[in-house]
């Protein structure tokens, strides 16, 4: 068989991923890695030429390396974190066992020889109870000016209900930014209080949410017009909203209620401390969260189990009678 050039071999592969079912997201952080190495080595490469040492020094190449960040909004450069560059190397083992089962490839350059760069666990802050009423309070008002007569002044928004019903499925589910941009109505029901969302491997879960946010929700999608298709949460102009409007959406929000580092994620972790505090199993959280093992799980129990620990020195009555 003649050797394929590596640029065919990369559109071979998206066509993969998309049979596959990969989320979007994965498939656009796959192409960016893909992207970059054909540059790299150059489109007309052959893959069956590709050594184990032209995967290192690329990986070697990109890391601490200064990037552009992507998007309309001009941004300086930063560096590649270590969790990126461990990204790139996930995607281009993937295209290897891709490659090795197709024959394209005669054997795996990666696995087993290339150990993926490690990376700290980075830490995990939840919200506070009051920096959840605050953020609640910025979805109902605009932030306070001071008027010629020396009065603060807000004014109410016009997007209050969806906000509002965005932080709480955020905050009640614990679902990902992906799962929540791609939630449909006819995804929900109301009656039972659940979502079917598409997490991860395009595996779908069910998810359980509170009759609060099952109110919050139904009274924002009752001032539309929708069917099953029709996306749960649109942008004002009526377009599905994507993970980087939901993500500058609650950054806005954040910045309105004084919350600093506020980001679609940081609710995931709220969801999943409060529910470990207040009682919830794991092996629920697990299922709720769409974890395919425990790991992540037990970081969270780890935070809980220390916040208990110190709630209890501060409450133990033998502490504070004795």
């Amino acid at each position: 068989m003649v050797g394929l050039r590596l640029d065919k071999a990369i559109q071979g592969f998206e066509l993969h991923l998309a049979a596959e079912r990969r989320s979007p997201h994965t498939i656009r952080d796959y192409n960016t890695t893909l992207r970059r190495f054909c540059n790299y080595l150059g489109a007309e490469t052959l893959v069956d030429q590709i050594a184990t040492r032209d995967v290192r020094d690329f990986l070697a190449h990109w890391t601490g390396a200064n990037v552009t960040p992507r998007g309309g909004i001009e941004r300086p450069a930063r560096k590649l974190s270590p969790k990126t560059v461990k990204n790139m190397h996930t995607a281009l083992s993937s295209f290897w066992t891709w490659l090795v089962r197709e024959e394209y490839a005669p054997d795996h350059i990666i696995t087993g020889r290339i150990q993926p760069p490690r990376v700290a666990p980075s830490s995990i802050q939840p919200f506070s109870a009051d920096e959840i009423k605050r953020l609640l309070d910025a979805c109902n008002h605009s932030g306070a000016w001071e008027t010629r007569y020396n009065g603060d002044a807000r004014y109410s928004r016009p997007t209050a209900d969806r906000d509002r019903a965005i932080v709480l499925f955020l905050l009640d589910t614990g679902c990902r930014a992906s799962e929540v941009s791609n939630l449909r109505v006819g995804d929900l029901n109301l009656q039972r209080n659940t979502a079917s969302v598409l997490g991860k491997g395009s595996k779908q879960r069910e998810v359980v949410f509170s009759p609060k946010t099952g109110s919050a929700l139904f009274r924002y999608l009752a001032s539309r017009e929708t069917d099953a298709e029709s996306r749960v949460f649109v942008t004002r102009a009526g377009r599905r909203m994507k993970r980087e409007n939901l993500l500058r959406l609650i950054q806005r929000m954040g910045k309105r209620a004084g919350v600093p580092d506020a980001y679609p994620h940081k609710f995931r972790h709220t969801f999943a401390i409060s529910y470990l505090r207040n009682g919830g199993d794991i092996y629920t959280l697990q299922a709720q969260l769409g974890h395919s093992s425990l790991d992540m799980v037990k970081r969270y129990l780890r935070i809980a189990g220390a916040d208990v620990r110190r709630v209890h020195k501060r409450a133990s009555p033998v502490e504070n009678i004795l």
